[in-house]
């Protein structure tokens, strides 16, 4: 008995922390750092919230109570406004990815359309438009697309 209590209390002491390395390619990294820097300019406070927003430790019910309250669909000129590209060789952005995020479907032979986000996300184009209809933000990175309710 003793050594259950002792291993329930030891567990509950254990913290994980989880780590990723993303390797993203230098035109991602630069949309991401303009997005930013918009940010910034447009907001003086914009950085700490960001800040505090990627780094404060949350439970998974709090994360997905701040999700639910951001599902707001993204505004048609927005979702018509996406640039659509064709699969090839030579988009790295594509060939880096290889399937689409939403349906997790590898992208189809080199010469279908895919839709791209701003900042070089790529979708297929249904499974993406999808998305937008229900939530503005971004399926990978969470960025913003307008909404009805940015005016």
């Amino acid at each position: 008995m003793k050594v259950e209590k002792f291993l329930s209390d030891f567990i509950a002491l254990v913290r994980w922390k989880i780590v990723k390395n993303v390797v993203i390619s230098d035109e991602e990294y630069e949309a991401w750092n303009s997005w930013y820097n918009e940010k910034k300019k447009a907001d003086p406070n914009f950085e700490n919230l960001y800040i505090e927003s990627i780094s404060r430790p949350r439970t998974l019910d709090q994360v997905m109570n701040e999700e639910m309250m951001k599902f707001r669909a993204a505004t048609t000129s927005s979702i018509q406004g996406l640039k659509i590209v064709k699969v090839d060789d030579e988009n790295d952005s594509i060939s880096i990815t290889r399937n689409c995020s939403v349906c997790l479907d590898y992208f189809d032979v080199v010469g279908s359309e895919v839709a791209k986000l701003p900042y070089s996300h790529v979708f297929h184009r249904v499974c993406v438009t999808k998305w937008l209809q229900q939530s503005h933000v971004c399926p990978l990175c969470r960025f913003p697309l307008p909404t009805s309710l940015d005016n």
